[in-house]
């Protein structure tokens, strides 16, 4: 077994696809394939099964993934941690930001002014994508319904979602509402596979009732525009979306049932070297995030 076999295994293994993998990899399919077969020649075990135009790891394959995603990281950590040494540091930070974007946008923009010499790379993806890629990035802004203490990662803020109301509808007038009372009702929300959408549609789920929705868009800043105009109600958060505020058009309640709340958490790899670079944006962050709430 040798790095080029399992660099090959580990693209397959989270492509599960082999031509998307010879794709990336810039290898021919039959080469790669090749390399495949003879690597479960050499461990006797099958380490994918097809499952329609793409495969999957059988559980022999599972237990390699797990050992090569520690390998090559290993690999990548020794180069940048020498690099740091010899003070030739990549000073490209690669950042995923899934949530609070307006907030970490003027965040970064702050820390490059004080830190000029570092390059920013800053990217979007949703929630099934980073999943597959999240390996590819430094560090991870993302939002969940919880926060499990792991040792690569830290909640930068804890908040409550409110119920956004169109102000000519009866709830309007509570103080608080059972999410499941507006189980009827028209929902305002960001697509698919985005952090909130998922948060929200767990509480929904939790409430006992299926979400419908009457406008649905990738971008943060189209959903609270959307939002002001009162046309749908909206769960949001308290603290991050605090420009969507009570006008003419909507008030804003809180949810007593269920405790509906979210985490938004810093995430960076799990081993391997953090270069100089990743580590001054890191504690930046975890230092500086609340002040741009």
């Amino acid at each position: 077994m040798n790095l080029t076999e399992l660099t090959y295994f580990n693209e397959v293994a989270n492509t599960s696809h082999f031509t998307r993998a010879s794709e990336k990899l810039n290898v021919s399919q039959p080469a790669l394939s090749r390399t495949i077969k003879h690597l479960e020649k050499e461990l006797k075990v099958p380490l994918f099964v097809k499952k329609g135009r793409n495969v999957t790891l059988s559980r022999y394959g599972e237990a390699l993934f797990k050992h090569s995603q520690l390998i090559l990281n290993e690999i990548e950590s020794i180069t940048t941690e020498i690099n740091d040494l010899k003070e030739i540091t990549n000073n490209t930070v690669s950042i995923l930001v899934n949530s609070a974007s307006s907030q970490m946008r003027r965040l970064l923009v702050d820390f490059q002014k004080a830190n000029k010499n570092v390059n920013l790379s800053v990217t979007q993806l949703d929630k099934t994508e980073y999943k597959d890629k999240k390996n590819e990035f430094d560090l991870i802004i993302h939002s969940d319904t919880h926060f499990n203490s792991a040792t690569n990662q830290k909640d930068l803020l804890e908040e409550h979602l409110m119920l956004s109301i169109p102000k000519n509808h009866k709830l309007a007038k509570k103080s608080s509402v059972d999410l499941k009372d507006i189980a009827n009702e028209n929902l305002i929300s960001l697509s698919e596979n985005k952090d909130l959408r998922e948060i929200n549609d767990y509480y929904c789920e939790l409430a006992g009732f299926k979400p419908k929705f009457c406008f649905e868009n990738n971008s943060p800043y189209v959903i609270k525009e959307y939002i002001k105009t009162g046309l749908g109600f909206a769960i949001i958060p308290s603290i991050s979306w605090k420009e969507v505020k009570s006008n003419d058009k909507i008030k804003l309640v809180n949810i007593h049932n269920p405790n509906c709340k979210r985490y938004i958490i810093l995430e960076w790899k799990k081993v391997g070297y953090m270069s100089k670079v990743t580590t001054l944006l890191k504690n930046y962050i975890i230092k500086n995030f609340r002040k741009y709430l």
